[in-house]
């Protein structure tokens, strides 16, 4: 059933009624498969229309997140860590105590962990990365300059490439500090967790920017209003924080507005149909991260943006970060090799190839999604065995009752 929810959901949502519009001229329409034409047939006979056309690959998009432990150094060339682990004993308030808190093991733990959130699309575009650093006390974080508990800074050059001079990308660096969840002064509108504060911030500041200037890409001006064909369908997880966002009735008015279209993935099926967890970019970064250091590079650029945001900027506006000297060198050094990382992670074929493997374009056309590659994450759909496989005739009976349970 998971398999089929899925080819349902996708099915129903990326591909739109009406007439072929003008970005599919370049598209070899004869290069499709009998399976995508045979889909394309049963999405037709759903949405009770002539001709049906996919969401364009620029459009569909999948968010999700990652999180490395970052140090200063590199690993052994063994791929041994520099330092011996040791258990903590850890406190009973230890569901606030922040990642740079100094403590007992400050010695020992030179590094800390921080949170990427990325989006990629089917056509192997990425929206600027998005760094975030959570669990910050009030020292660190001052509740004074940052009553929201979210401090955020727009950096240049912190992007794929950035070491580049000519580069002009940039990305987000983000503090989060514990505060605990708080009810409106109202009553009325629930009180927002710094993770729904994240998530709103992520949505409002990365990704509706980035598929706003997707759309301009095509011609669409701001202010205009957004036409059928170029819809987003936009693919997430869907944690606590992240529904619970999604579900305020303001940010579905948002989404109708910018003619956005949600889709969750199931938890228990994100490794076989969660784009970003399928491509490699995730595995990659975690590799090459340990083998990465930029504390003998000598590189101007992104090294005077980062010393001067540190000192002035973030200072000013309530980060103080001195508690723990190392694991602030440890963010900064991995900040300074982010641009080369992603350069050597992020390739178009790396981001598209991911789409490919969850059925939401097809191989050939890197355009239609496909009703046998969606059912096709469920490992049991695409098994030979006669003991775990799905028959062709059940195979045949799920399509004769998509027409029905899509509706």
């Amino acid at each position: 059933m998971c398999g089929f929810s899925y080819a349902c959901t996708a099915l129903t949502t990326m591909y739109l009624p009406g007439p072929q519009p003008a970005w599919m001229g370049d598209v070899n329409m004869d290069e499709r498969s009998p399976s995508t034409l045979r889909t394309i047939e049963m999405i037709t006979k759903v949405l009770g229309c002539e001709s049906v056309y996919p969401v364009n690959p620029n459009l569909v998009l999948s968010t999700d997140d990652t999180t490395l432990f970052v140090f200063e150094g590199t690993t052994k060339e063994n791929g041994e860590e520099e330092w011996d682990w040791k258990l903590i004993e850890v406190g009973n308030n230890s569901s606030v105590r922040s990642d740079f808190e100094v403590g007992s093991d400050a010695e020992n733990s030179g590094g800390l962990r921080v949170r990427l959130t990325f989006t990629f699309t089917a056509a192997g575009l990425a929206a600027p990365p998005y760094v975030s650093v959570s669990g910050l006390s009030e020292e660190e974080l001052s509740p004074e300059l940052c009553p929201d508990g979210i401090l955020a800074a727009k950096v240049k050059r912190l992007c794929k490439g950035g070491n580049d001079l000519h580069n002009t990308g940039w990305g987000w660096l983000v503090f989060l500090r514990a505060d605990k969840k708080k009810s409106s002064a109202d009553g009325d509108a629930p009180g927002l967790s710094i993770a729904n504060k994240k998530f709103m911030h992520y949505n409002d500041d990365v990704l509706l920017p980035f598929i706003q200037s997707i759309r301009e890409e095509f011609g669409w001006k701001p202010g205009q209003e957004i036409p059928e064909w170029l819809t987003a369908v936009s693919w997430f997880d869907g944690d606590i924080p992240q529904l619970q966002t999604m579900l305020y009735e303001a940010r579905e008015a948002l989404d109708v507005t910018e003619s956005i279209i949600r889709n969750k993935h199931a938890a228990a099926a994100t490794g076989t149909q969660q784009p970003c967890d399928l491509s490699p970019v995730f595995r990659l970064l975690k590799f090459i991260q340990k083998r990465l250091t930029a504390t003998e590079d000598t590189c101007i650029g992104l090294k005077n943006i980062l010393y001067n945001l540190f000192k002035f900027n973030l200072r000013a506006r309530g980060l103080n970060l001195d508690g723990n000297p190392r694991k602030k060198k440890a963010l900064i050094d991995f900040l300074l090799c982010l641009p080369e990382m992603l350069e050597k992670t992020m390739t178009k074929d790396n981001l598209r190839i991911a789409f490919v493997e969850a059925g939401l374009i097809d191989r050939e056309t890197m355009n239609f999604a496909n009703f046998d590659k969606l059912m096709g994450t469920c490992k049991r759909w695409v098994s030979s065995s006669k003991d775990v496989g799905v028959s062709m005739e059940t195979k045949r009976h799920c399509e004769a009752q998509f027409n029905e349970l899509s509706k």
